[in-house]
């Protein structure tokens, strides 16, 4: 994730955009009441076994005169403006609702959701995400908070008091964009595993630096119950290499596109298509 905001949207751009311009930072309360934004999954996989293990929440927004207003435009806007907190609680609250089924299907299926500083530093955020998962039927214990490495890094009372309370009741803390930078985890904070960053998949077979980051975040995470998960995905000699390195949880393109739940009827049947094929 870029600069700690939640829900980044890894699709490829639609062919129609709004212009140029932002709209006004009122108008984002307005998109969320008039159900603008959409929930988009990307699904995670044990890539030995071909099981979805869970999917990263994204979201889009579908403005109705403008079209697709890309990510990077409203999320620094919410973040800013404080929007993030109500965008931030019907996404949580629409994506209980929408992954059910998965949960049916797989009783471990769990759900990433990006947290951003706003939301960390905002008193009683835990317990504001707590009730959402109780009213929505689902388990603490099913959910990831993904937190970007630079977010981890400066953490204030008040953030580290509300992961604190979410992993009292079960929530897993994950630090994202691991490889964006210098590899860098904070001493004061529990975290429950890690996720590497796509742009280190872009130097992962012919840069000797990326695969030595990746073998220090598997090292690091040797005692973290989540481990490590690999973002970006895209060829199947990523994924062969990152075996190797000791990774077998990965998401990306090379397995399933982010879509909106009606839309991934087909995950395990991707998966297991693209089953690796081991070197000898």
């Amino acid at each position: 994730m870029n600069g700690g905001y939640p829900y980044e949207d890894l699709m490829a751009p639609e062919p129609r955009h709004y212009q140029p311009h932002d709209p006004p930072e009122a108008r984002l309360h307005e998109a969320i009441i008039r159900r603008e934004f959409v929930p988009y999954y990307h699904p995670q996989y044990d890539v030995l076994s071909g099981t979805p293990l869970g999917a990263e929440v994204l979201v889009r927004w579908y403005h109705p005169e403008r079209g697709t207003v890309p990510p990077s435009e409203f999320l620094p806007m919410a973040e800013r403006s404080g929007a993030v907190l109500e965008l931030g609680d019907w996404v949580a609250a629409a994506t209980c609702r929408e992954m059910a089924p998965w949960r049916e299907q797989w009783p471990g299926f769990r759900v990433f959701h990006n947290c951003s500083p706003r939301q960390l530093a905002t008193p009683a955020f835990a317990q504001r995400l707590l009730g959402i998962l109780s009213r929505g039927g689902v388990e603490p214990g099913s959910v990831d908070i993904e937190i970007a490495t630079q977010t981890a890094l400066s953490l204030d009372d008040t953030a580290r008091g509300n992961l604190a309370a979410m992993r009292e009741r079960g929530v897993a803390v994950v630090v994202d964009d691991v490889g964006a930078g210098e590899f860098s985890l904070p001493a004061d904070t529990a975290i429950d595993g890690l996720k590497l960053h796509p742009a280190l998949m872009l130097r992962l077979l012919d840069d000797p630096s990326a695969e030595r980051l990746v073998r220090r975040a598997v090292d690091a995470a040797g005692g973290m119950p989540r481990g490590v998960a690999a973002n970006g995905i895209e060829d199947p000699s990523q994924r062969e290499a990152l075996i190797v390195m000791g990774v077998s949880r990965m998401q990306g393109f090379l397995f399933c596109r982010p879509g909106p739940a009606s839309g991934l009827g087909g995950i395990q049947v991707r998966a297991l298509l693209t089953r690796p094929r081991m070197r000898s």
